[in-house]
């Protein structure tokens, strides 16, 4: 890792600390072209070997100077999905990521292989809006705007 590049790390006081994001996926080039494209993020080499039971490789990226999280490249029947397509109205756990804008950025979630799951929605008056989309490994996620 480079020495301008900083490692997940522990809280300096007791509470919970997201140290990042792990996303399954079946076809890492594939993700990463997506996620480089829509949300910016860099990747950092290769896959590396993963000892963790059902993940075959870990590909790390970054948002800034911190590691943000990694793709997990996985067999598919050890993934978890939690998309529904049917009913709209039913999702699982997702992570929410901050963007400029919505409309281009569920432009962008498109013409890359992401599906819109639901469009821009607002959160209320003065809450800011968000969209969730499926992306093309298939995992639901969201975004969020105050535009």
């Amino acid at each position: 890792m480079g020495s301008n590049i900083r490692s997940f790390q522990n809280s300096s006081d007791d509470s919970p600390t997201n140290v990042g994001i792990w996303i399954p996926v079946t076809d890492p080039t594939r993700a990463r072209n997506f996620y480089t494209v829509v949300l910016g993020w860099k990747f950092m080499g290769g896959g590396n070997a993963c000892p963790i039971d059902g993940i075959k490789e870990t590909h790390y990226f970054t948002k800034g100077r911190t590691i943000s999280g990694c793709l997990c490249l996985m067999d598919e029947a050890k993934i978890v999905r939690d998309a529904d397509t049917a009913d709209k109205s039913r999702i699982g756990v997702h992570t929410v990521f901050a963007v400029k804008d919505i409309e281009e950025s569920l432009a962008l979630i498109e013409k890359n292989g992401g599906h819109i799951h639901v469009g821009r929605t607002s959160m209320g008056p003065k809450s800011g809006f968000i969209a969730r989309f499926i992306d093309p490994e298939g995992n639901l996620m969201g975004i969020f705007a105050m535009n």
